[in-house]
């Protein structure tokens, strides 16, 4: 893409209506940090980078859960948790903005369960390519994309997340074809590079 995309992360706590008064001891036992993906990715680096500090801040240690299976399957356990403020989630534009897109039903509401505390974060997409590859500028990606028609696989953080919705988009707007290639997490995408290369090399 022409621009970096920044994906906002926010922690956002459970406030139904029917949510109990905070106590004025509050916090007085330890606080559950979800973080909805999978380890070693961005979300569960931030959560654990971050936890130390807030459970020195609060006095209550914060511990980090990974519930996996993208985020949909953690943000739902923070929606359904009991809204004390003892459960927050790490939440971002694929639990909060994409998936009530493309799913009819979801778990839970991203307006109604959920409202956000503090912006956390600001994580860039960044379009990267295999070194061994002629390609060092977005026109060069294009001009070889069109050059091998279906040659080219790109990898994505899984079916439906941002990742994979921008390069379909790139897609759509420049007119080229590459092959989805959806991953569980950040750990498992850093060899599509490779496979891109290996695709080429048989173009």
């Amino acid at each position: 893409m022409s621009r970096i995309v920044d994906c906002l992360f926010i922690i956002a706590a459970l406030t139904l209506a029917s949510a109990p008064a905070h106590s004025d001891d509050y916090p007085s036992r330890r606080i559950t940090l979800i973080a909805p993906w999978p380890p070693a990715g961005a979300i569960d680096t931030i959560c654990r980078e971050l936890a130390p500090g807030v459970g020195d801040l609060l006095g209550q240690p914060v511990v980090v859960h990974r519930p996996g299976a993208g985020s949909t399957i953690g943000t739902a356990d923070a929606a359904k948790a009991t809204p004390d403020g003892y459960t927050l989630v790490m939440a971002g534009s694929g639990s909060m903005a994409i998936s009530p897109t493309l799913y009819k039903e979801l778990p839970y509401d991203p307006r109604r369960d959920f409202t956000p505390i503090a912006l956390v974060v600001r994580v860039p997409f960044i379009l990267v390519v295999n070194p061994s590859l002629p390609i060092e500028s977005v026109t060069d990606l294009i001009s070889y994309a069109k050059a091998h028609p279906g040659a080219l696989t790109y990898g994505s953080g899984g079916a439906g997340s941002p990742h994979h919705l921008f390069a379909e988009m790139f897609k759509t707007v420049t007119g080229i074809e590459m092959t989805h290639v959806p991953y569980k997490g950040r750990p498992d995408r850093l060899q599509p590079s490779m496979a891109v290369h290996r695709s080429c090399e048989n173009a």
